[in-house]
């Protein structure tokens, strides 16, 4: 008789939607912040990139990195970390400074 009764608890208790507590609102909203994040910095790049007047093949080869990660980072699919940042602003010749002035 007890199971019956702790069996019937169990089944009134309503499951905790994330959807209808916030949680999963804030995470979409966090991810769409970041991605517009790294396509306005794609986009601050590719600015950069042209006004002195180099590819993104001939960047790729000054920061010793693949013409796809460039890709990645111009068109906002990647997210570069302080590491890259640091090689994009040496091979463009610029200060990490400038690399980011103006981004944001």
């Amino acid at each position: 008789m007890l199971s019956n009764q702790i069996a019937h608890l169990f089944i009134k208790i309503p499951l905790f939607d994330l959807s209808k507590s916030g949680i999963m609102d804030e995470k979409e909203k966090e991810r769409k912040e970041r991605l517009q994040l790294q396509k306005k910095f794609g986009e601050h790049l590719i600015m950069l990139r042209k006004s002195i007047g180099i590819t993104p093949a001939e960047l790729a080869r000054r920061c010793y990195m693949e013409r796809s990660n460039i890709a990645r980072l111009e068109t906002g699919r990647s997210n570069p970390s302080l590491y890259v940042l640091k090689k994009l602003s040496i091979g463009m010749d610029i200060k990490l400074e400038e690399l980011l002035k103006g981004f944001n």
